[in-house]
Formats: structure tokens, C-alpha cells, sequence
């Protein structure tokens, strides 16, 4: 069964008072940022990523590269999109962090916390999918639950959060986003059933069979 799963009863709690978002096909495309440091690996998936489901989608914005900041992206006013996805690398610790392209250049890669995206007004966002390692990963604290970006993401006024749990695999997540996207295009599924779709169809391949290629990723939010 397709499952999404909730940081706490508080936040589902919120989740289930809060008004649905309108049915906007509208998504904001972040991701493959030039992070400028050469200890950074290449994503070359993820712009492929990024690419393939522009063409998926009826009006994307797409910001990669140079532009994969975080002044272009709060430019965009990402509240006003259906989906936002962000394709990039983590900053790992007890709390994971977003990493984006400097706003100047030469400049150290921004991180994106998860008390910067409390701040974010997502009022009409009703999916946020992370498409990095180790996205879900956060602490515990008492009856809060799990802190860390799903959390704050939905506190923003996201109504659901693709998230993972351990290392991706770039070109096999590539791969499973595009179906993800194809099934909430065209057979208008709703995200957790998009990706137990997706996630059959890796599984089913014998090339993309390990779990490690399409376990790690799970819903956050609204059921």
C-alpha cells in the first residue's frame, strides 16, 4: 500500500486543519547548482532530472546551475508554485541541510536549513520533493517528533514532502523522479501511490532492482 507517514500527531494535527492547496500544475525546478567547490561531486542526473520533468510538466520554471541559488529561488516566489523540487547535495549532520549555489559569485555554497525554510510562505505548494541524500534525516525532540526539513517544510505550508533516508543513487533517481512525475501527470495519482508506482517499476528491472536504488525515499504530510 502507499504509505505517507507523519514527523508527529501535532503536525498532523496541523496538516488536517490546514485548507488543500489549490490544483496548481505550476512547479519550480532547483537543482544541479554550481557549488564551486571541487569537492563537490558533478550531478549530471540531476540536470537530466530537472530537464525531463520540465518536459512532464505544463508550466515549469527551471533554475539550474549558477542560477540554482537561493535569491533566485525566493525570487520565484516558491509558495505560489504546486511543486517545488530541489535536486542538489546535503550538508550531513544530526540535521541535514540543503546545499545551493553561492548568490555571488566565488562565494561558499548557501545552505538551506531547516529554520531558513520555516520562514518560507509555501501557501499554495502541495508537494516539496527533495531529491538529495539523506533529506529526511533529523533529531528527535520529545512529542515534536523528527525536527529536520520535512518538518520545516511542511510547517511553511507544504501539504506533502518527498523525502530520503540514506544515499541516493544520481542516475537511478534520475530515473525514478521521472516516473514519479509521469504517474502524477498523466494518471493524476496522488504523490505517495506516484512513487509506490515508481518504485515497483525499479524494482521490477533487473537493472535497477537494489533496494538501495528506490527504497530510500518516502512521503511526508496531508495522507
Amino acid at each position: 500500500e502507499a504509505l505517507t507517514v507523519a514527523p508527529s500527531l501535532a503536525t498532523l494535527t496541523l496538516l488536517v486543519e490546514r485548507p488543500p492547496a489549490k490544483p496548481e500544475r505550476t512547479v519550480l525546478l532547483v537543482g544541479d547548482p554550481d557549488l564551486g567547490h571541487k569537492s563537490f561531486t558533478p550531478l549530471p542526473h540531476a540536470r537530466t532530472e530537472i530537464e525531463a520533468i520540465a518536459e512532464l510538466s505544463d508550466n515549469a520554471t527551471v533554475l539550474v546551475g549558477p542560477r540554482a541559488t537561493r535569491g533566485h529561488m525566493e525570487a520565484q516566489h516558491p509558495g505560489r508554485f504546486g511543486t517545488l523540487h530541489i535536486a542538489t547535495h546535503t550538508r550531513r549532520g544530526r540535521v541535514a541541510a540543503l546545499l545551493l549555489a553561492p548568490d555571488e559569485a566565488g562565494g561558499d555554497p548557501t545552505e538551506l536549513k531547516p529554520a531558513d525554510v520555516m520562514g518560507m510562505r509555501l501557501i499554495d505548494t502541495n508537494l516539496v520533493v527533495l531529491s538529495a541524500c539523506a533529506t529526511g534525516h533529523g533529531k528527535t525532540a520529545g512529542p515534536e517528533g523528527l525536527i529536520g526539513l520535512p518538518r520545516a517544510f511542511l510547517i511553511a505550508g507544504a501539504r506533502r514532502v518527498l523525502a530520503s533516508n540514506i544515499e541516493i543513487v544520481d542516475d537511478k533517481t534520475s530515473r525514478l523522479m521521472q516516473l514519479l512525475y509521469a504517474r502524477m501527470g498523466s494518471k493524476h495519482e496522488q504523490p505517495a501511490r506516484a512513487l509506490l508506482t515508481a518504485q515497483r517499476a525499479l524494482l521490477g528491472s533487473p537493472k535497477t532492482s537494489w533496494p538501495g536504488f528506490w527504497a530510500p525515499f518516502f512521503v511526508v504530510g496531508t495522507p
